[in-house]
């Protein structure tokens, strides 16, 4: 999970042609803007389930282009606010495999995308993908959570991150993104890592503990503040 030192160079926002999928899209615009980042649209377009055959290809080859006329039009409402520093593609093939090979080949920083898109919450069509694209992307997803009917303009400029740790390198790697993105509004990020208590006795028979160890859950604690800046829960971003 990798970022540029000063922020977000390349931002790809992944939509299905649903307004559901497009809320990303103001958060998005909102982060190139102040890290001066390239935005690219992506649609995958997706090929009919039927015979092939002539009315096939009629249909086939008329949804490609509504793909296109679509994304093409999605581009011109925003071109005014980023100009030459946004563009547009439709690809083909899998969905979360082929907008994952996209994001490698492109050389993105940061993925922004909805929960669920095409369908909406009951038949999450990216909400597959977006839990593909967590377990397999190298790069920071930044995911939204849509809001069902029409929706407003999102909250933007978080004033704190909150970041949950549990102690391991693997989950620390968020800590360079979400700082990156912090520091474009000047934010604080918070730091939360729970400790589980020491158990100090415990009886077969029973299915909980029978105590805790209090002295050795305190080391622990500890020594979670120490590892992350010398105790401090919060910190600036530009620390």
């Amino acid at each position: 999970m990798t970022s540029s030192a000063g922020g977000f160079r390349s931002i790809l926002v992944p939509l299905d042609g649903s307004p559901l999928a497009e809320q990303a899209i103001p958060i998005a615009l909102a982060i190139a803007e102040r890290a001066r980042s390239k935005v690219k649209l992506v649609l995958v377009h997706h090929p009919l389930l039927m015979e092939p055959g002539p009315a096939y290809t009629k249909i086939e080859l008329a949804m490609q282009k509504a793909d296109r006329e679509y994304l093409r039009s999605v581009a011109a409402r925003l071109r005014e606010r980023l100009g030459r520093a946004l563009s547009s593609a439709v690809l083909q093939g899998p969905i979360a495999q082929t907008v994952a090979r996209y994001v490698r080949e492109l050389g993105t920083d940061l993925v922004v995308m909805t929960t669920h898109g095409r369908g909406g919450v009951r038949r999450a069509w990216l909400g597959s993908v977006t839990d593909q694209l967590i377990r397999t992307s190298e790069v920071p997803i930044l995911v939204v959570q849509p809001r069902e009917g029409k929706a407003g303009e999102p909250s933007l400029g978080p004033a704190e991150i909150l970041v949950p740790l549990d102690g391991s390198p693997l989950a620390e790697a968020v800590l360079e993104p979400a700082a990156a993105l912090a520091r474009l509004w000047d934010g604080e990020m918070s730091l939360v890592q729970v400790v589980r208590p020491v158990v100090l006795t415990s009886d077969p028979a029973l299915p909980f503990p029978t105590g805790y160890a209090d002295q050795a859950t305190d080391i622990r604690r500890e020594s979670a503040q120490d590892r992350y800046y010398g105790g401090g829960a919060a910190y600036r971003a530009d620390r």
